[in-house]
């Protein structure tokens, strides 16, 4: 059966625009994604977030671009390790660029210390680079006529640049196992002070008996891990995790000492952080959680009591809520190390009683509950992983 013309030719059209069109698309989405990642870093460097940045120059890295986009990159990436003080990897990744163009600029204006860096990075290429470039003009030379240079020669110029593959990859900077500071795990101790009440009543039909009583803590520390990750996603900035503390055997002291029994919290974190250099940051966050109370001590004796007369209560742990906003400082020591100091402030319900029965034909009901306000500084560490 014979295709008409002009379907065939329909046909035609279409494969020539699925060949032709589609890569071009697929280039031009590319090319803007790449420069919103040069945009990124570069608002990142401006505003002193170096370690950002420089994981910004790290995933950026992973998508098509072309030697324009990698000339970029690999000079903000020297300018960013050198102000991290790093100036042996920045002095590589400038290296790589000049490899690519030894006439190139830097994309913004540096310290006078890393402009003679990257000045003398420039001088050691060129100086490499002359023997090449006069055998190639010499070769090129034989074969031309000297009356005018050739668009061949004026070629083989504007190539020079461009060396063999291997010898760029021998001047790019290493490659990292990972992305500094995308995932680490904190660890630290807590000071603490609380003003809390512990509110109860107890009643047998209408005869009711208050056992409310304010305490604060009788301990004063606990310990306190978490985990976090940036986001890059919604905000450079922004990291979000999560965490554990501890804080061991929960007493009420003062006057009216009374043992709750083992704490624990968990919750999620949330953290903003501002640089106030290239490597302190002030930060400001929130946390929201669970408390978890393992009956022990005098509540776990009045548990058991009331259980010996028939009250329906259980040995369980108890639950409860937990809601913080926290101010502090974190400051770089290493690639992978950080210290940081904090200010909390917590609220802190704990549900302990909470029951309605009838015995012998008597209405028992018996409510408990503690609320705590707690005021604490943490000195830890972080691990970027």
């Amino acid at each position: 059966m014979r295709t008409p013309l002009g379907c065939l030719a329909g046909q035609v059209a279409i494969s020539l625009l699925t060949v032709l069109v589609i890569p071009f698309g697929a280039r031009a989405a590319n090319e803007g994604e790449i420069q919103n990642y040069i945009i990124s870093i570069s608002r990142l460097y401006e505003s002193l977030d170096y370690e950002l940045a420089l994981n910004r120059v790290q995933l950026a890295r992973q998508v098509p671009r072309g030697t324009e986009e990698e000339i970029t990159l690999s000079l903000y990436e020297g300018i960013i390790l050198c102000e991290m003080g790093k100036q042996g990897p920045g002095s590589a990744s400038f290296r790589a660029a000049l490899l690519l163009r030894p006439d190139a600029k830097l994309p913004v204006q540096v310290a006078p210390k890393v402009e003679t860096l990257f000045e003398s990075v420039r001088k050691q290429v060129k100086d490499e680079l002359a023997p090449l470039v006069e055998q190639r003009e010499t070769k090129s030379s034989s074969n031309e006529a000297p009356s005018a240079p050739s668009p061949t020669k004026m070629a083989v110029k504007e190539e020079l640049p461009s060396t063999p593959p291997a010898r760029v990859a021998v001047a790019s900077t290493p490659k990292t196992s990972g992305m500094p500071g995308q995932m680490r795990v904190g660890v630290g101790g807590d000071l603490f002070f609380e003003s809390s009440r512990m509110t109860g009543t107890w009643s047998i039909n209408n005869s009711r008996t208050d056992e409310s009583f304010d305490y604060t803590s009788l301990g004063f520390l606990s310990a306190t891990a978490w985990l976090t990750t940036s986001t890059p996603m919604l905000n450079e900035r922004l990291r979000v995790g999560a965490g554990l503390r501890i804080f061991g055997n929960y007493t009420a002291g003062g006057g009216n000492q009374f043992g709750f029994g083992l704490l624990n919290e968990a919750f999620a974190i949330g953290e903003y952080a501002l640089p106030l250099n290239n490597k302190t940051e002030f930060l400001c966050g929130g946390r929201v959680g669970l408390s978890l109370l393992v009956p022990n001590s005098e509540f776990e004796t009045e548990i058991r009591q009331l259980q010996e007369q028939g009250v329906n209560v259980w040995s369980v742990p108890r639950m409860g809520w937990l809601l913080g906003l926290s101010g502090g400082a974190r400051r770089q020591m290493s690639d992978r190390i950080w210290l940081r100091a904090d200010v909390l402030v917590q609220l802190e319900q704990q549900y302990l009683f909470d029951t309605s029965q009838e015995i012998s034909g008597f209405r028992f009901t018996k409510n408990w509950s503690t609320l705590a306000v707690r005021l604490g500084l943490t000195l830890g560490a972080e691990f970027a992983l």
